[in-house]
């Protein structure tokens, strides 16, 4: 589960946590730690509040921690859903990303939404896109059982760099 990485990413007691198409049992998550959790989504999960991630209402810097966990290969203009995220984070604030990416050297925009849902299919260069909007990137491993260079162990943290 990702949350249980985020220990020794950030302090949880008293931070501003939004979650982005959350699953409905981070909130009580969230809240256990002292955390001041908002969710929001665009589509059918329960949230907070609906809220489309590439234009969010919420003031510049008022997030100590975002979490994307499956969307952005979902969001057409991925790019500027990134452009939110960084606008509303704090300085030295934390995004986690996961996103699924093949081996394959490059992302593809697909023509049309596939069976699931997603606009793109990122390759390698995930990490160079995540670089372009404007973060300094991290990857992690969910477990050190599974091969380092598995994108499904992997996922990022953004740091916002300037």
């Amino acid at each position: 589960m990702l949350v249980e990485h985020l220990a020794g990413l950030c302090e949880l007691r008293g931070a501003w946590v939004l979650d982005v198409s959350p699953p409905s049992h981070y909130r009580r998550w969230f809240r256990e730690r002292g955390a001041h959790y908002i969710s929001i989504d665009l589509g059918e999960r329960p949230s907070m509040a609906r809220m489309d991630l590439t234009r969010m209402a919420f003031p510049d810097q008022c997030f100590d921690l975002i979490i994307c966990s499956h969307v952005l290969e979902h969001v057409p203009a991925y790019e500027d859903a990134l452009s939110e995220m960084k606008r509303t984070i704090k300085e030295r604030g934390v995004v986690i990303v996961d996103i699924p990416f093949s081996r394959r050297p490059h992302s593809i925009r697909l023509p049309r939404p596939d069976h699931q849902g997603h606009f793109h299919d990122f390759g390698l260069d995930v990490i160079d896109r995540l670089r372009d909007s404007g973060f300094a990137v991290e990857v992690n491993n969910y477990s050190a059982e599974l091969a380092a260079d598995n994108p499904s162990n992997q996922f990022f943290v953004l740091i916002k760099s300037d």
